[in-house]
């Protein structure tokens, strides 16, 4: 009785696939979205596009499709694996961008935009000297909280 069953899908199946070929045979026929699709996806080959257009149509039916490959739990762990680690550098950065700062490099950054300030060409003498004299005032104020040249 089991094998009356298998060849009753089997003959089900066998016939999708010959309804399926006779639609893409028939332009008229043949679902044109799909036919597109397919037709892109072969790049061109009418061959292939009709071949995929037959296994769309077969497993749009509930058809079996015999050389469909499952997908392997490899794939499937390596994209959690990955999706996994991408989380957690994404997390690593949010909490260390949360970390409280001793303020040093916010001085270098100060001081360095200070300077190329100061090397300005559009500022006249009298305000570079003045900018000259803040940047060094913040180079000092640098080196005696931290200890050392910015």
């Amino acid at each position: 009785m089991a094998n009356n069953v298998q060849e009753k899908e089997m003959g089900n199946s066998d016939a999708l696939w010959l309804n399926a070929e006779r639609e893409a045979d028939d332009a008229n026929a043949r679902n044109k979205g799909l036919w597109a699709r397919c037709f892109a996806q072969a790049e061109g080959d009418e061959a292939k596009a009709k071949a995929l257009y037959m296994t769309e149509r077969v497993r749009q039916q509930g058809g079996a499709i015999a050389n469909a490959k499952p997908k392997s739990k490899a794939i499937a762990w390596l994209k959690y694996g990955v999706a996994s680690l991408a989380l957690l550098v994404a997390l690593f950065f949010i909490v260390a961008s949360r970390l409280p700062s001793d303020g040093q490099s916010e001085s270098r950054a100060a001081i360095d935009l200070c300077w190329r300030d100061h090397k300005n060409p559009a500022l006249d003498e009298q305000t570079k000297q003045f900018v000259a004299q803040t940047c060094n005032g913040l180079t000092e104020q640098h080196r005696a909280k931290f200890g050392s040249a910015p």
